[in-house]
């Protein structure tokens, strides 16, 4: 992927979005009405959100809730990310029945939790793949958001630079 460049790809997925960006734009305030969820692939990023001010770094989740105010600036230059907007229905619908069910949210704005990222980046390439399984797909976006509700995810801690 080049430089400024931002990719909407089809998904397999009714009321899911991907979008792989790579861009060293600073992005103002701004809303989305979906969830979104995703990785950080290259560089840096500096956010400010309903949750506060964060940084971002390779490999790390990133996260906003539907409605959130938030912004993004690259550090240090560019830097590219993966991203699923889902809608909220969706989630309901998913999250139906799991202990963080009703009323769930992304409580962190960061994530360094590697098995969660590992998950996020299998379900962005199943959902994004020419023939996806949709078993695959529901499975996969069920414990992207077991592993991002409030239960079983953790922050960067606090105070603690951002692995960039």
């Amino acid at each position: 992927m080049h430089a400024n460049q931002f990719v909407m790809q089809r998904s397999a997925l009714a009321g899911v979005q991907a979008v792989a960006a790579r861009s060293a734009r600073t992005f103002a305030r701004h809303t989305h009405e979906q969830f979104g969820i995703g990785v950080l692939r290259l560089g840096g990023q500096a956010s400010h959100s309903g949750r506060g001010q964060v940084e971002a770094g390779p490999g790390q989740v990133i996260t906003v809730n539907p409605g959130e105010v938030h912004d993004g600036a690259p550090i240090g230059g560019e830097r590219a990310w993966q991203m699923l907007y889902l809608d909220p229905a969706v989630v309901a619908e998913a999250v139906d029945g799991l202990p963080a069910g009703a009323g769930f949210e992304f409580e962190h704005p960061v994530l360094d939790a590697p098995a969660l990222a590992a998950d996020l980046l299998a379900l962005y390439a199943q959902v994004t793949a020419a023939a996806a399984e949709p078993l695959a797909c529901d499975t996969l976006l069920l414990r992207v958001l077991a592993r991002a509700g409030r239960q079983g995810a953790r922050a960067p801690r606090p105070g603690a630079p951002a692995a960039i």
